[in-house]
């Protein structure tokens, strides 16, 4: 889903192209099917010809998004990427920690307590140990000043464009709760629309 230059290429000179969520394309799961690059390529044009004869069941056809939509979800995306690179960097302090049998707290004066602590037998942190958790509490700093900068850039946004579908979707559900009508999930593609259990209704 991350390829949509290649369509806007195509589209831009004038050809027919479909993005399909390859999720939605049909299946016959009880077939025991042969895996060959030329087989599944007649499996799709096959699908091609009945999607453009009219048959929407067969797949989904993914809404491709503009340009100016598609960038402004670069913001969350590298917020995400911090995040997840903050995680494996405690991580990775807390298991050096471990190999000592030592737990301390991820905190602004961390390196001061690792200096300051001692293992089972009374001794310092062995120092190689202790490079290299210098090495990560580095990174860790410079990761900490990235994810406030990006806080600071969304913070500047009128609306984040993730927030934004959130909201959507919380006051939609609340709309959809006192109506007892189907809600609608905003998501990266078109609007998904479940039905609302009835017993939701009178929760």
């Amino acid at each position: 889903m991350h390829r949509f230059w290649l369509h806007r290429y195509l589209t831009g000179r004038g050809d027919t192209n479909y993005v399909v969520d390859s999720a939605s394309i049909e299946v016959d799961r009880r077939a025991r099917r042969t895996k060959t690059d030329a087989v599944d390529l007649r499996g799709l044009l096959a699908l091609l010809a009945r999607y453009v004869a009219g048959d929407r069941r067969c797949w989904r056809v993914v809404r491709v998004p503009s340009v100016a939509e598609e960038d402004a979800r670069q913001l969350h995306r590298t917020w995400e990427t911090l995040q997840g690179d903050r995680t494996r960097v405690i991580n990775r302090l807390k298991a050096v920690l471990a190999t000592h049998g030592v737990r301390l707290a991820i905190t602004a004066d961390f390196l001061e307590h690792v200096a300051a602590t001692r293992v089972w037998d009374g001794g310092e942190i062995p120092p190689g140990a202790r490079e290299r958790l210098a090495h990560d509490w580095a990174q860790l700093e410079n990761i900490e000043e990235q994810v406030a900068a990006v806080k600071a850039a969304r913070a500047r946004l009128r609306i984040d464009p993730i927030d934004r579908r959130r909201r959507v979707y919380f006051y939609g559900a609340l709309g959809c709760v006192a109506r007892g009508i189907p809600r609608v999930e905003i998501r990266d593609g078109p609007p998904l629309i479940r039905p609302l259990p009835r017993r939701a209704i009178w929760s």
